[in-house]
C-alpha cells in the first residue's frame, strides 16, 4: 500500500515529515514509545498533526483508504482547534468550532466524535449518543464510536426504566 503512487504523493507533500525508527537493534527509546501505545513490536504506524495531536494509530494491515483518511484528519486545523478547546475546558467555544466544521463537511466522522465528547463532558448524554451514532454511521469500521453510542443507549434505557419504576 505504501508503494502506491497516490499514497507516495500524499506522503511526499511538503507539509509531511516522515520518521522511521530502526528496529534492527533493540532500543529502549523505541521500546518506551511503543509501550506508550500498548504496542510491543512492529509494524506500528501513527499519524500526527494539528487535527490529531495525540496521533491516529493505523492498523497493522494498512489500507490506502485508512492512510489517506488519517492524513486528512491529522492535517485538519478545524478539528485540532475544537480538540484543543475541549481539552482546555472551553466547551462553548469547542462546540461552536466543531459545529462550524460540521457545516463545512457533514460527512467527516471525526467531527462527530469530537462533538460527542463535548456533549459528554457537558453532561448532555442524549446529544452525545446521537453524535457518536452519527460517527459510527459515517465510519462503520469505527468500533469506538459504535461502542460509546451503544453504551449511552443502554445507560439511557436503564435510566428510563428506573424512572418508570419509581413513578
Amino acid at each position: 500500500v505504501l508503494d502506491q503512487r497516490d499514497v507516495q504523493e500524499a506522503l511526499s507533500a511538503p507539509n509531511i515529515l516522515r520518521l522511521q525508527a530502526d528496529w534492527t537493534r533493540r532500543d529502549e527509546v523505541i521500546s518506551a514509545y511503543l509501550k506508550k501505545y500498548g504496542k510491543y513490536g512492529i509494524p506500528f504506524n501513527i499519524v500526527y498533526g494539528p487535527g490529531a495531536p495525540d496521533g491516529i494509530i493505523l492498523s497493522e494491515l494498512l489500507s490506502k483508504k485508512e492512510i489517506m483518511r488519517a492524513l486528512a484528519e491529522a492535517a485538519d486545523l478545524r478539528l485540532g482547534e475544537a480538540r484543543y478547546l475541549l481539552d482546555t475546558g472551553k466547551l462553548d467555544q469547542a462546540l461552536d468550532s466543531i459545529n462550524a466544521a460540521i457545516q463545512l463537511d457533514p460527512q467527516q466522522p471525526a467531527y462527530f466524535l469530537v462533538l460527542g465528547r463535548i456533549h459528554l463532558v457537558s453532561g448532555k448524554t442524549a446529544e452525545a449518543q446521537l453524535a457518536f451514532s452519527e460517527a459510527a454511521r459515517l465510519d462503520p469500521a469505527n468500533s469506538e464510536a459504535a461502542a460509546i453510542a451503544a453504551r449511552l443507549v443502554r445507560k439511557a434505557g436503564i435510566r428510563a426504566y428506573a424512572e418508570g419504576v419509581e413513578a
